[in-house]
């Protein structure tokens, strides 16, 4: 999946005539549209749906689906007939809706929403009964159960739905994304796209910051560009994270700095043993990250061989419990 895939634009708009142009300078730089309630309600769900396909996008049905299992199970047949990439339902309709919504969904993906990222954690309780984390947690759990594809939830939760392996191959959309230059608006849990990818996210739904991008930033286009360059560095990241191995420093650090003028002015470093831990894909890179470290945090005090000989114990190499030599 490319970065840009990654990306579903959230259409937040009244009639076709303002969908048109995001539409059309948008589908070549993002993976997905998400239609919602306003613009289904305002045009109509078929004639929106063949309006964005003719534009060469993709749609993300987003209807949240939230009735009894009868009505959801026709409602989801009905957009599935449409050819829609993906399409919700509210978790909080219970397993049997769900489980009508994914019997009926052709070859569309089913997300279940868990908890919107407009509430917070007093009022989830006053809705749910629970925190946000533990309903989200059991809804997800619900939703693997009868056969969901994914889930929808705010990036807050995505470490902790990490920790359960048994929801791995469930598809993590999340809204409440915003990049650093963007203004938070409504949404209560969010995080900027590098950080909700490197907690487990695999589409971001994002709206104004692409459709009504700062001035400063350009175009809605370049503005999408923008976040997949953002998303496309925090994956590299992430490959070369799960390439590297740990090792362990320990080392004798300054901790005090005495200044007195008895005799002059004179700087006197104390020391005592530290430790630290560094991640690098090899031996050769993690020598050069500690030699780089203990530069830094020294400040060059004294001449390389006098703080190198006094400072460094040793580099050792986790798995193994193997040292390792410059």
């Amino acid at each position: 999946m490319e970065a840009k895939d990654r990306i579903i634009v959230a259409l937040d708009v009244d009639s076709l005539d303002k969908a048109k142009s995001l539409v059309e300078s948008l589908a070549p730089h993002v993976g997905c549209f998400k239609v919602g309630l306003e613009l289904l309600t305002a045009v109509g769900a078929p004639k929106v749906v063949e309006f964005v396909h003719s534009l060469g996008g993709q749609i993300f049905y987003d209807g949240k689906f939230n009735d009894i299992p009868n009505t959801v199970g026709g409602a989801a047949k009905a957009v599935a007939g449409l050819n829609v990439k993906m399409f919700n339902v509210h978790a909080s309709a219970g397993r049997k809706a769900v489980e009508a919504a994914v019997t009926n969904k052709g070859s569309s993906l089913v997300l279940g929403v868990t908890i919107l990222t407009s509430i917070d954690e007093e009022e989830c309780v006053s809705i749910f009964g629970g925190k946000p984390g533990a309903k989200v947690l059991q809804f997800s759990r619900m939703l693997k159960e009868v056969g969901a594809d994914g889930i929808i939830c705010s990036p807050q939760e995505l470490e902790l739905l990490g920790k359960q392996k048994e929801l791995d191959s469930l598809l993590k959309i999340t809204p409440g994304v915003r990049p650093e230059w963007a203004a938070a608006g409504d949404q209560k849990r969010i995080m900027t796209p590098a950080e909700a990818i490197k907690a487990g996210a695999t589409a971001l739904v994002i709206g104004r910051p692409i459709t009504k991008p700062p001035a400063e930033i350009g175009t809605p286009a370049d503005a999408a560009k923008k976040i997949a360059e953002e998303i496309s560095e925090i994956l590299e990241w992430l490959k070369k994270d799960a390439r590297c191995h740990d090792y362990e420093l320990h080392y004798r650090g300054p901790y005090d700095l005495d200044v007195g003028p008895a005799h002059g002015d004179y700087h006197e470093l104390n020391w005592q043993d530290c430790s630290c831990i560094i991640r690098a894909e090899n031996d050769e890179e993690a020598w050069k990250i500690t030699m780089q470290f203990l530069e830094d945090e020294v400040g060059r005090v004294y001449s390389e061989g006098a703080w190198h000989n006094r400072k460094l114990i040793k580099l050792t190499k986790i798995i193994g419990n193997q040292e390792v030599k410059p």
